[in-house]
């Protein structure tokens, strides 16, 4: 049997009422609001959990992808030395000088053709700079060469090194402030140090934190 009007206006009069009974009892109100706090706490929590471990496997991957790049940029590198302290006067064949460097200084007999590319590094100032040299080798075994007669050139003001990507650059500058100028070293493109009397190879400024 249908509900008249009269009947109808009642039912939602004492609706009506009953909802504002419910939410005028502070006891009921506060326990509404924390079951209502707790669900969206839970669900932030776990939006929050999900974006954590996304963002945590992208700066992973971005880690893996930059190691790669510098992997693959130190390995174009693989027969490129680095010369600092010649003077800039006179620099017009810059090949010359380093080859007269190499026969006189390291004892090293180095020819034109065993040069792929030389050149001095970043913009002209003065003479007084003493930009550094890239020298690119056509082979390994040369650079091996210079890298082991080197140290002939101690006390000159000249010395050569390895040519490294900037990464490595950075890592092996705060490897030697940490260990030391004498123990810091790098064999194609890696990094070591000598600590204690244990060789450590450093990859990464985590390795050289954990080196004690």
């Amino acid at each position: 049997m249908p509900f008249t009007q009269s009947q109808i206006l009642d039912i939602k009069a004492l609706f009506k009422e009953s909802v504002k009974d419910i939410f005028e009892n502070t006891e009921f109100v506060g326990h509404l609001t924390n079951l209502i706090a707790k669900n969206i706490d839970k669900k932030f929590d776990n939006i929050l959990k999900t974006y954590t471990a996304r963002c945590q496997e992208l700066e992973r991957e971005n880690m893996m992808l930059k190691s790669k790049i510098d992997n693959m940029e130190q390995y174009t590198r693989r027969n490129s030395v680095r010369i600092f302290g010649i003077p800039e006067k006179n620099d017009g064949n810059i090949q010359a000088i380093v080859l007269n460097l190499c026969k006189d200084k390291l004892n090293v007999d180095l020819t034109a053709p065993s040069i792929d590319r030389v050149h001095r590094t970043g913009p002209w100032r003065t003479q007084e700079k003493k930009r550094g040299i890239i020298l690119k080798l056509t082979n390994h075994w040369y650079k091996d060469i210079l890298l082991r007669n080197r140290y002939k050139l101690k006390g000159t003001g000249v010395f050569i090194c390895e040519d490294l990507t900037q990464s490595r650059r950075d890592l092996y500058k705060h490897t030697q402030q940490k260990c030391g100028m004498k123990n810091t070293f790098t064999r194609d493109g890696m990094m070591f140090a000598k600590v204690g009397g244990s060789k450590h190879k450093i990859n990464s400024l985590e390795d050289l934190e954990n080196v004690k």
